[in-house]
């Protein structure tokens, strides 16, 4: 719940702002934090790739107006929203892969997409696995987006600790925004 402080107080106000009457959160994983969020939509359409998780969603969470769905963000077809919003995921897959979700996304019709990029990572690290994770700056190589209409920072607190050669390096995220795209413009 902390680090989702900042992001739990202006999803409302960009939602609001955007004009979002349905939203799909993919990949929306316990609904934890997204439970405490009033989002103000008509639909909540929260989606993941455990269908196990989706299930506990259904009987935890579902009602008239939010409904969970087992969808995997990088093959299947999107139900249309005016607004994709997909926190943490990018940034768990390899390239080709981001790629293919950034398709899928672009094909499905739905008007924004709020997702997580890094602001002011000037590289991108080396293609990963799919399950590892990277911070991603989506306006870079390979993705190459187009500069976002609006950044939620995060104010990210959290601190991820390497060790090479017995050297060990803090790695804080404080640029962890979440970026907004119009999915025409992708």
């Amino acid at each position: 719940m902390v680090q989702t402080a900042a992001l739990r107080s202006q999803l409302p106000g960009l939602i609001a702002e955007l004009g979002t009457g349905s939203l799909l959160d993919v990949p929306c994983g316990d609904f934890f934090w997204m439970s405490e969020v009033e989002l103000g939509v008509d639909s909540y359409i929260g989606a993941d790739i455990v269908p196990e998780l989706i299930e506990r969603n259904r009987e935890r969470f579902a009602r008239p107006n939010h409904d969970f769905r087992v969808i995997d963000l990088t093959r299947d077809q999107l139900p249309s929203a005016d607004l994709i919003f997909t926190r943490d995921c990018l940034v768990h897959l390899c390239d080709d892969d981001v790629h293919r979700a950034l398709d899928t996304i672009r094909h499905s019709g739905s008007g924004y997409l709020a997702t997580t990029t890094f602001t002011e990572r000037t590289v991108n690290l080396n293609d990963i696995e799919t399950g590892a994770w990277r911070p991603l700056n989506l306006r870079l190589a390979p993705f190459a987006l187009p500069e976002p209409l609006r950044l939620l920072n995060e104010h990210c607190t959290e601190v991820y600790v390497t060790r090479t050669d017995g050297v060990e390096t803090e790695h804080r995220f404080s640029d962890k925004s979440i970026g907004i795209w119009r999915i025409a413009d992708l």
